[in-house]
């Protein structure tokens, strides 16, 4: 499970803003975000240590992927779907990115859905297994969760996407836009502050003890006239946020 929030040539001088939840197993073994050299740019991502791959990133030509799994079956022998995301980010534009991964197999991936936006463009491809269907987005908020498009409940993204919508339409800047992402949803459907078990479908912030299960990391990039990255490096109700300025100095984006 995770949480995607696009929000794409609303605001003039921050044309693209991306906030996300990353929910997986806790004892999954995976690295903060890091700044390494790819074959001609620069990429700024944390790391999955047990595939190699990563679910969230943006190059030093201000490409920004993120991808989520597709609620289904899935098959343990496909290839690693944050692989995907490692090549969207090799691409200087998200044009070229969407046209370099719009030819990959589906099938040899698990279901998923993969975002990619630079301050001109934004795209999504949803792959079920099976097929692969690709769309340009138009401006606006766009939520995306692994039960997105047909795939499953969608409760959490129709309530995110509701207060993200209300959030953006008074200017609201990235720590606002994060907020709503250390939201907590009891069992029984009520908001709640805190809790050591939530509702893993409807939450944003997810903990769920009895299968070692929830909201690892929380991260909020906002690119245009003054770029600002934030990383909650643990579940966002209880992990501050981290500005990484010396990152972003290092992609070369806050010069």
């Amino acid at each position: 499970m995770c949480t995607v929030v696009l929000i794409h040539r609303v605001f003039r001088d921050r044309p693209l803003s991306l906030v996300a939840n990353r929910d997986e197993l806790l004892d999954r073994p995976a690295e903060a975000p890091s700044v390494s050299a790819g074959s001609a740019l620069k990429v700024l991502a944390p790391r999955d240590l047990r595939a190699g791959g990563t679910w969230l990133g943006v190059n030093s030509a201000s490409v920004v992927v993120a991808i989520t799994n597709r609620f289904g079956l899935r098959d343990d022998r496909r290839a690693s779907r944050g692989d995907l995301v490692r090549r969207a980010l090799e691409k200087p534009a998200a044009s070229e990115a969407v046209e370099e991964l719009a030819r990959v197999d589906a099938r040899a991936f698990n279901g998923f859905h993969l975002l990619m936006a630079d301050p001109s463009s934004a795209w999504l491809i949803v792959g079920d297994g099976e097929r692969l269907e690709v769309s340009a987005l138009a401006e606006g908020v766009h939520v995306v969760t692994e039960r997105s498009l047909g795939a499953g409940d969608n409760r959490r993204e129709l309530r995110v996407g509701a207060e993200l919508r209300e959030r953006v339409a008074r200017g609201a800047g990235l720590e606002e836009l994060l907020a709503p992402l250390a939201r907590h949803i009891a069992l029984d459907g009520t908001e709640v502050e805190a809790t050591e078990q939530t509702d893993p479908v409807a939450s944003t912030c997810v903990h769920w003890p009895l299968l070692s299960y929830g909201t690892r990391s929380s991260t909020g990039i906002e690119l245009g006239a003054r770029p600002r990255i934030l990383h909650a490096e643990g579940a966002p109700c209880r992990t501050s946020y981290r500005a990484l300025d010396a990152e972003l100095t290092e992609l070369g984006l806050n010069s």
